[in-house]
């Protein structure tokens, strides 16, 4: 550092080495300040240790216990704990149900006093299959996983898929959630499209999207917390090879002025419908009078009727006041996929 010059020094002028002698003296730390026109700018670091010195690391268990009766289904393949620097990808920790409770099993030995990422796979193989617990208050940079850090005692982590906090399901109470519908245009394409983005980390997969009718439109969804904020998404064919996304710097850019080329929306206390892209189209949208925009039965008398014949309400047609007696008939939202 200094007869190379890097601390900003001429190489005659004196230099002062300060260390720190750990106490069984088998470590130091060593520092060295660098100088710009004699100005401190920098500081070097240097952990040393004695070559005849083997350091002993010690260990602690982590039990995780998942309750997963508060999921849609299980997979049959299995539950696993992965991400971070310490837990490994999907499949690489399983856990296991022996009782038949719904609560998963775990327990990781891992290094003493550190810390690491992590979160709950419904699955063994991709991480489309983790939970989402994006805009939780556990949820934490990049890919909205949980965080845990631990000290030299063994600990016990009770967690109930999708929903932060500690416990099982039962104990604790689910965020208020809106409903996002993706959707995009994609004829010929694979048997699953996905739909990726910052709500899950970038992570290539996310919500998983399926054209069941053949019409060539894929959709999925997805529940977000409300009041969750902006949102950027690309759909993919799975990971990175296969990916489309909005023309740069046109209306369908969430931020024009970057160099993304990325979809995006806003999550406040309603549910989301997205447009219909079409695959490798930019901003092009597929439309259809019906399909892809939401629609409500109109709130005035007469939207409803019963008759013996096409067009005939003879029989009962609702009125002014069931507008508010029956306001559950009209609130809700419905999507045409053809």
């Amino acid at each position: 550092v200094h007869n190379g010059g890097e601390d900003g020094a001429p190489v005659d002028d004196m230099i002062t080495y300060n260390y720190s002698l750990s106490a069984d003296g088998n470590s130091m730390d060593i520092t060295i300040q660098g100088f710009n026109s004699g100005v401190p700018e920098a500081e070097w670091i240097f952990k040393m240790v004695n070559s005849q010195w083997e350091p002993t690391y010690e260990d602690i268990n982590i039990t995780f216990n998942l309750d997963m009766s508060g999921a849609e289904s299980i997979n049959s393949e299995g539950i696993s704990i992965a991400g971070g620097n310490l837990f490994g990808v999907p499949g690489e920790n399983q856990m296991t149900d022996e009782d038949g409770d719904n609560i998963y099993t775990t327990t990781i030995t891992v290094p003493a006093n550190s810390g690491s990422d992590y979160t709950f796979i419904n699955g063994v193989s991709d991480w489309g299959q983790k939970e989402n617990i994006a805009g939780q208050e556990c949820a934490v940079d990049p890919y909205n996983d949980r965080t845990i850090e631990w000290g030299t005692e063994d600990i016990v982590v009770n967690a109930c898929f999708g929903i932060c906090g500690d416990g099982i399901c039962a104990d604790l109470t689910p965020p208020t959630t809106v409903l996002v519908h993706f959707n995009v245009y994609a004829p010929g394409g694979p048997e699953t499209v996905w739909a990726t983005g910052s709500f899950e980390g970038w992570s290539g997969y996310g919500v998983a999207m399926t054209d069941p009718d053949g019409n060539g439109i894929y959709n999925g969804t997805i529940e977000l917390s409300e009041n969750f904020g902006d949102v950027e998404y690309k759909y993919t064919y799975g990971g990175w090879d296969v990916q489309t996304g909005a023309t740069t710097g046109d209306w369908c850019d969430w931020y024009p002025d970057d160099t993304w080329d990325n979809f995006g929306f806003s999550v406040e206390e309603h549910d989301v419908y997205l447009p219909i892209f079409i695959w490798g189209g930019g901003c092009g949208q597929w439309y259809s009078d019906m399909a892809g925009r939401p629609w409500m039965i109109a709130n005035e008398p007469g939207a409803i009727a019963v008759g013996p014949s096409m067009g005939s309400g003879e029989w009962w047609s609702n009125d002014e006041a069931s507008l508010t007696d029956r306001a559950c008939y009209f609130d809700d939202r419905y999507i045409f996929t053809w």
